[in-house]
């Protein structure tokens, strides 16, 4: 089972390659080269997990299969050409004077938190509250200015110039001060890979600086989880983070959701409970922990779909989910700045499906970002807020 997963993943990786001349960014080539990374350390990496089942095995292949082809269907299609017009500096600076007004706030929590601390050790006490774990009643996610931190750090990225190299510096610092206060690999991983792909796209990175790029984030990431639990190595990062759940996903039962689609179409419980139209509340995005064969609460990306509908479900959103990042993709190969920025905030959830959902568990924070996103194009291209010069 083993062998025909590598060589479902070296099959599509050649074709991925070959359809996108050489894009490491293809979805399709993102999907089957993640995977079979995972399924060759699972080989090499010292453990004591139980062996992958045929169960898993089979569902995996349908999803790799679905979300390759879909990709690369859409990627060979035909697509009307609309973009918005690059966003104008005073838009720009909007969002930049947004971010330094509201960067104070973060400093402001983290300070909180720690002085709330129980367990004695101020990087998991700021871990627990990210996690809505603490007596701290501030929300860290909670603000839009936090999306107003990326997509200000992504326009200053794509419109970097030496001569105003203090922009990039106050987005970055936003950015990384949120991934330093929330303890999160996931936002350090994003902030990385939204950085990589849009210099991918520019043509300033190459693959061997995201092969040294990439080192270096792992490191950062062992010594994060370092921090946070002071008895940790490198084995038990790797095991646990890239190959753990994979064994934690064979704990699962298919179709054992209590209601219809309550992990898939959350974002619909959530709206209706919010309306007062029904009791049912949304599913805790924070998924239950398990003991055996590990400690962990990831379940890689399938988790949602096979829980709520099965092998029959992971096949069928594979290709939704599959159509969506060839989408996005295909947009992003016109260098169009919109369609590049969208894109390179999606890598990441692409990349992290290996441990977990991040596409309709964060539906929500998803939209609000291309909300954020779009609106200085919008602006730019309907002349809002345009400064009529005096003449």
């Amino acid at each position: 089972m083993i062998l025909i997963l590598l060589f479902l993943c070296v099959l599509f990786l050649y074709i991925g390659l070959a359809s996108s001349k050489n894009d490491v960014f293809s979805p399709c080539v993102i999907t089957s080269t993640i995977w079979m990374l995972c399924i060759i350390l699972y080989l090499v990496l010292p453990h004591d997990l139980p062996s992958l089942s045929w169960s898993f095995g089979l569902t995996l292949g349908c999803w790799i299969s679905g979300m390759c082809t879909s990709s690369l269907f859409i990627e060979n299609c035909k697509i009307k050409k609309s973009e918005y017009d690059d966003p104008g500096l005073f838009m720009r600076d909007v969002y930049l004077i947004i971010s330094v007004l509201t960067l104070p706030s973060l400093f402001f929590y983290a300070q909180d938190v720690i002085e709330a601390g129980v367990s004695g050790n101020w990087a998991r006490d700021l871990r627990l509250a990210a996690l809505g774990k603490s007596t701290v009643s501030k929300e860290v996610y909670g603000g839009i200015h936090v999306i107003v931190w990326q997509v200000t750090f992504l326009l200053e990225l794509y419109f970097f110039k030496p001569r105003k190299w203090y922009r990039l510096l106050i987005s970055t610092v936003c950015c990384l001060g949120f991934c330093f206060v929330t303890m999160s690999k996931w936002n350090l991983l994003n902030v990385f890979f939204m950085t990589v792909c849009v210099l991918y796209f520019k043509k300033v990175f190459s693959l061997r600086h995201l092969l040294i790029g990439l080192g270096i984030f792992l490191v950062l990431c062992i010594m994060l989880q370092t921090v946070r639990q002071k008895s940790y190595g490198e084995e038990d990062f790797f095991v646990l983070y890239l190959v753990g759940s994979m064994s934690a996903f064979d704990t699962l039962e298919p179709m054992s959701s209590e209601h219809f689609g309550e992990n898939t179409f959350r974002i619909v419980y959530a709206i209706v409970h919010k309306l007062g139209l029904s009791s049912i509340e949304p599913v805790d995005p924070i998924l239950p922990w398990i003991q055996k064969p590990l400690q962990t609460n990831t379940y890689t990306g399938m988790y949602p779909f096979f829980k709520d509908f099965g092998i029959f479900g992971v096949a069928l959103f594979s290709i939704v989910l599959g159509l969506v990042y060839g989408w996005f993709y295909k947009k992003a190969k016109s260098l169009k700045t919109f369609s590049v920025l969208a894109y390179s905030y999606f890598v990441t959830v692409m990349i992290s499906q290996y441990v977990g959902d991040m596409f309709v568990t964060n539906l929500t924070g998803h939209i609000k970002f291309l909300c954020v996103l779009v609106f200085p194009f919008v602006c730019t291209k309907y002349g809002v807020f345009k400064i009529k010069k005096r003449g």
